[in-house]
């Protein structure tokens, strides 16, 4: 008698157990790291949006795009491409390659598998180009970099100052 009660409290925690995991699902912040979800995020819309304008501005690939040594692209290399395709699209411009350790020889190369990829995507070859230097956006003139580097190194004078203010409860 005692074994089947047992048996029974068992066999019922056991179905509860297996019935708990049983939740609604809830929609995502974020889409899965490949792919998408079945449960978009009503914000995920701005994200893409934002992340658009940063492609665009940026405008480059990089040696990451590609497998180490070679013109194949990775995985997040074809992402990248697919979705300046998507842009290029409505707003043509320029890409840059900034493969800056990279011979000459493979710089080259895979700025053709970039435009043959593109090519392919549909982007009509008079409606982008793509060239080997740094990623666009607005360049800093060679005195705004030395006084922003002045700016981001701490000197003993710098951290002192800094130190006192905080001591003093001064901002």
């Amino acid at each position: 008698m005692r074994a089947a009660y047992v048996g029974m409290v068992a066999g019922l925690l056991a179905g509860l157990s297996i019935l708990g995991g049983c939740e609604k699902r809830t929609e995502r912040l974020n889409a899965p790291p490949q792919g998408q979800t079945d449960l978009p995020s009503q914000t995920q819309d701005n994200y893409v949006r934002m992340a658009d304008s940063a492609l665009l501005k940026e405008r480059s690939m990089s040696p990451s795009h590609f497998v180490p040594g070679s013109t194949e692209l990775n995985g997040v290399g074809v992402r990248r491409l697919k979705r300046y395709a998507t842009l290029l699209k409505v707003y043509g411009g320029e890409l840059h390659y900034d493969g800056v350790e990279d011979s000459e020889e493979l710089s080259n190369q895979r700025v053709d598998r970039i435009q043959q990829f593109l090519v392919s995507a549909g982007v009509g070859p008079d409606h982008f180009g793509v060239d080997v230097g740094p990623a666009g956006g607005q360049d800093l003139r060679a005195g705004e970099t030395a006084e922003s580097r002045r700016g981001l190194t701490a000197t003993n004078s710098t951290v002192q100052a800094s130190q006192m203010r905080i001591i003093t409860n001064q901002r």
